[in-house]
């Protein structure tokens, strides 16, 4: 008989004895795990991520570098706050960026080399 799903959202310690608590949870297929810090911390944003992705009130991170907020912070950020963190990763150029355009006869990406 195969095993029952098991929810990958929730607290966890990585090192027992360590007192540094870690969350995880799925976004969009993916799964995220950050390192929080207490237990009582882990579980307030575990909880703060369920909350905003019920109401839709916030951006919940989709990596562990970024930050999860809610509708009251977005509102209060100004452009100093916002770090390379808080953008979608694909937004960033990347050493495999297109530096030419498509070529719609061949439809082949043309490099510069």
């Amino acid at each position: 008989m195969p095993r029952a799903h098991r929810s990958t959202s929730g607290v966890y310690k990585k090192n027992p004895g360590s007192g540094v608590w870690y969350i995880r949870y799925r976004i969009e297929g993916r799964l995220v795990r950050k390192k929080i810090g207490t237990r009582q911390q882990a579980f307030d944003q575990l909880d703060k991520i369920r909350f905003i992705r019920a109401s839709g009130e916030g951006v919940v991170a989709k990596s562990a570098k970024q930050r999860t907020r809610s509708k009251t912070e977005l509102l209060t950020l100004s452009e100093s706050d916002i770090t390379i963190a808080d953008w979608p990763m694909n937004t960033w150029p990347t050493s495999r960026t297109r530096t030419t355009p498509i070529d719609p006869k061949i439809k082949r990406i043309h490099r510069k080399d």
